[in-house]
Order: C-alpha cells, then sequence, then structure tokens
C-alpha cells in the first residue's frame, strides 16, 4: 500500500497582489530611509520658463522667493512628504516644500534665486549623499 502526500498551499487574494516593488508611498511606513546616493539638481525660484504660473509659491504654499531672501534652504522631492528636512552633500540641510515633476521621483531639486540661473546651471546634475533628517506627518 503506497501513501501519498498531499501538501496544501493557501493563498491570501490580497497579498497575492502586493506590489513586489513595494508602495508608492512607502515613506509613510518607513519614517527614516536610509542615507542615499541621489541625482540632485537645481532650480531657480520665480523664473516662469521653469516652474508653473505662479513661481514663487511651493507645492505647500510657502513662498519660495521670500524664504530664499530670508537665506532659509527649501528643496523640491517626491519620495519624502512635505516639511522633510534633507541633509544634501555639499549644500547642507534644505527643507522640503515643493514637488518635481513625476518622471523624478527620486530627485532632490535645490531651490536657488531667480537671479542665480549661471549658478544653478553650474550646478547641474550631480549624484550626492542624501539623508532623511526627520519627516513631518
Amino acid at each position: 500500500m503506497a501513501i501519498v502526500v498531499f501538501h496544501v498551499l493557501v493563498v491570501d487574494a490580497a497579498a497575492d497582489m502586493v506590489n513586489p516593488m513595494g508602495p508608492a508611498d512607502s515613506w509613510q511606513k518607513d519614517p527614516k530611509p536610509p542615507a542615499t546616493i541621489r541625482v540632485v539638481t537645481a532650480y531657480n525660484v520665480g523664473d516662469p520658463r521653469q516652474t508653473d504660473d505662479t513661481p514663487c509659491i511651493s507645492a505647500n504654499g510657502e513662498d519660495i522667493c521670500k524664504a530664499l531672501s530670508m537665506g532659509k534652504k527649501r528643496c523640491a522631492a517626491n519620495f519624502v512628504p512635505l516639511g522633510t528636512r534633507l541633509h544634501v552633500e555639499t549644500v547642507g540641510v534644505c527643507l522640503v516644500t515643493d514637488r518635481t515633476h513625476r518622471r523624478y521621483r527620486e530627485r532632490v531639486d535645490i531651490a536657488m534665486h531667480k537671479h542665480e540661473y549661471q549658478k544653478a546651471r553650474h550646478f547641474g546634475r550631480q549624484r550626492l549623499m542624501v539623508e532623511v533628517i526627520d519627516t513631518r506627518r
């Protein structure tokens, strides 16, 4: 007489539909992602060629032109919530108050004054270490 053993695999339908790359808003589950090398660029706040029809107003409603004139550092990023402070190598600490185009979801874009056009062009596109200091919820 032969004994046959069957193994039954129970699959949860909801778990089967989990995105293997992780949720798009993974920052909600991981409050402080590790420091990592990211593409960092610069843009000129107040320049309507580089922003929308309200060039000084950021995604969180702040007047970035005024913040920059007060010596504050601002940046745009999509991989963390607005209000997050990032430490960007060679730049220092900046507050995320704006968003980049959705095709640049892993990038950090440093805000510079409108009159610093050449400085922003000279900054170019760099690969720098970026660390999340804290995340505002």
